[in-house]
């Protein structure tokens, strides 16, 4: 019955964020193992500790610290785990720390330049007395207790305490990109970062020092930065909370409103074009002529400051592994306000790059993987269809569409706006985390945040189920689950409406269906994950005419669908994508690519679910 598995599917996504289904232990922050050095190191790993001498950076043992334990992948389980494994140098993280004190005292009312140093790392200096301390003997200064606090999707996160009873973080990327690619993500981070400080006054953890790669004293790249004492905001979110409760709306604005009120923040600074944010010596010479981000900057210390330079949208460097960067950083901008649209073409023209080069390879039997042409061809050709269609989508200049010149403006867009990412100070201050793959690009090119979309089947009152009490007991929570995705949803856009207005047509449905296709395309994970695009494309061509008429969407000259399919094309679309459907369903944990919470993975294979054949974990057939 068609009914109950949307509402199935709707169960497992109101559980899961990001596509990473979330354990007690995560949702709450509460899992970590705890390691303790002075002359010697201390991993707490399960029940049993393990003790290491610091002398020996070779020491086995010392690994248990830096392996991934949150989950369990049920293929690939080791090449996965080993993308995540993040080793590092704790005796030079130590020379790190010493090293601060080098650096000349800041005088006060100034903002100094990011210091480069020798040794490939990078300081702010104007941090070192606030998250340090003033010592006047670097020497004395040293590690002396650390803690893995957090395993996240894209990032290992300890706690470091130092011996004079300051306490910092130190964030560790996973090995998923190039290190190109991550150098990158780095510098920009930092620079975003640092923009939300200083320009629009968020209350974000001060940045102490980074590596972009692997050539420093703690041979990893690294962000260290302030440790803040609190609880996630994930704490005070209820999205289960039940809409019979009075107060239903006062508990779900706990987290809402500031998460809104922090959007607001973001969107306040009109920039000259589309990108990510960097300190002007991290681009090059050519974007460095170009001059500031945005216009009006009064502020001398905030003068020069930055520049925009290579988008970092997410989409651009996943699974990029095959392109060197004079191949794709022609298509990662930044891209002039006047072409939005050149937004949607780049990304669509990098994923044709990236298939093309894996083809290529593929044909030249030099593939490090085993590739299905056939796939990698019907891939392509939908690409292909979202490069073109790309400047007809939505009318930038459109007259029915209201306050389209604010839609269409270069704002900061945030990827992981999210309670997870958020925590509430002892002082009741809440301090944003996570600035990662933070891109600038008009807001009617984004989606509301994980923790509220929903573009599932909308109810708004379970009365408007037909014959809703004589359905079972599953079905009727079911559907109850559904009922608060679009409640939950429908509360971020009314906070939407109320902080920005001027924005507000962005969330109508119609706009949703337009720019579905590049949206969709953001969530692509694997090479079936085309079909989703393809579908959108094809459900855009039923309702183009009516748009067209509209003033909603550009034509290309002919009043048709700029795209077009073959009958055949079609019928190989049809079978695809309903195999495709059919494998999902049946593939447990396929909304996570396969990954299971370690607690979960543990009672599956325990109680005898899951069973391991040869490197592949697969749940036995009745």
């Amino acid at each position: 019955m068609l009914r109950n598995s949307i509402a199935r599917n709707v169960t497992s996504r109101l559980l899961s964020r990001n596509g990473q289904t979330l354990s007690k232990n995560v949702a709450t922050g509460l899992k970590f193992t705890p390691v303790r050095y002075n002359s010697t190191l201390k991993s707490e790993d399960q029940v049993k500790p393990v003790f290491t001498r610091l002398s020996d950076e070779n020491d086995p043992e010392r690994n248990l610290f830096f392996k991934y334990t949150w989950g369990t992948w049920l293929k690939n389980d080791k090449q996965e785990k080993e993308k995540r494994f993040t080793s590092f140098s704790i005796e030079g993280l130590n020379k790190v720390v010493q090293g601060l004190f080098q650096a000349e005292p800041v005088a006060d009312g100034t903002l100094p330049k990011p210091l480069k140093n020798s040794d490939n790392t990078v300081s702010f200096t104007q941090n070192i007395k606030d998250l340090v301390g003033d010592v006047k003997e670097a020497d004395k200064l040293f590690v002396k207790t650390m803690s893995s606090i957090h395993e996240g999707k894209h990032n290992r996160v300890y706690k470091i305490e130092l011996s004079n009873g300051k306490a910092l973080v130190l964030r560790v990327p996973y090995k998923l990109l190039t290190e190109y690619a991550t150098s990158r993500q780095i510098q920009s981070e930092a620079a975003t970062l640092d923009f939300a400080r200083y320009k629009l006054g968020v209350r974000v953890p001060k940045v102490l020092s980074y590596g972009m790669h692997s050539l420093n004293p703690v041979r990893t790249p690294y962000i260290l930065m302030e440790y803040v004492e609190g609880d996630l905001l994930m704490k005070q979110w209820d999205p289960a909370v039940e809409t019979s409760d009075p107060s239903h709306r006062d508990t779900l604005n706990k987290v809402i409103k500031p998460l809104s009120n922090f959007q607001k923040k973001l969107l306040s600074v009109e920039f000259n074009q589309f990108g990510s944010l960097y300190f002007t010596d991290d681009v090059s010479p050519q974007l460095q002529l170009k001059g500031e981000p945005y216009a009006g900057e009064t502020d001398d210390n905030l003068k020069g400051r930055w520049r925009m330079g290579l988008s970092m949208d997410r989409n651009l460097w996943r699974n990029k592994e095959q392109l060197q960067p004079s191949q794709f950083n022609p298509l990662l901008g930044p891209i002039d306000k006047s072409q939005p649209e050149k937004i949607i073409q780049d990304a669509a023209n990098m994923e044709i790059e990236n298939l093309r080069s894996r083809l290529g390879l593929t044909d030249a039997d030099a593939s490090n993987k085993v590739e299905d042409p056939e796939l990698l061809k019907r891939e392509i050709k939908v690409y292909e269809k979202l490069a073109h269609i790309a400047p007809f989508l939505i009318d930038d200049k459109s007259n029915a569409i209201p306050k389209v010149e604010e839609l269409f403006k270069p704002r900061l867009a945030h990827p992981d706006i999210d309670p997870m990412n958020v925590i509430s100070s002892k002082n009741g201050e809440l301090v944003f985390l996570d600035f990662e793959n933070v891109t600038v690009k008009p807001f009617i090119y984004t989606k509301s945040p994980d923790f509220v979309n929903y573009d599932g089947y909308k109810i708004y009152d379970l009365a408007d189920i037909p014959d809703f009490e004589k359905l079972s007991d599953q079905e009727k929570y079911e559907y109850s689950l559904m009922q608060k995705r679009s409640r939950n949803q429908h509360l971020w856009e009314f906070a939407l409406n109320e902080n920005n207005r001027e924005l507000i047509s962005s969330v109508s449905p119609y706009i949703k269906e337009l720019k579905s296709p590049y949206t969709v395309s953001l969530l692509s994970r694997n090479d079936k994950d085309y079909l989703f695009i393809e579908e959108a494309l094809l459900k855009l061509k039923h309702n183009w005419t009516p748009y067209l008429d509209s003033g909603l969407v550009k034509d290309d000259g002919s009043k048709e669908y700029p795209v077009k399919w073959s009958e055949e094309d079609l019928k190989s679309f049809e079978a695809a994508f309903t195999e495709y459907q059919k494998e999902l369903m049946n593939r447990p944990f396929a909304a996570t690519q396969g990954w299971v919470p370690q607690d979960t993975f543990e009672k599956l294979l325990g109680q005898g679910f899951l069973e391991k054949v040869d490197d592949e974990y697969k749940f036995k057939k009745d």
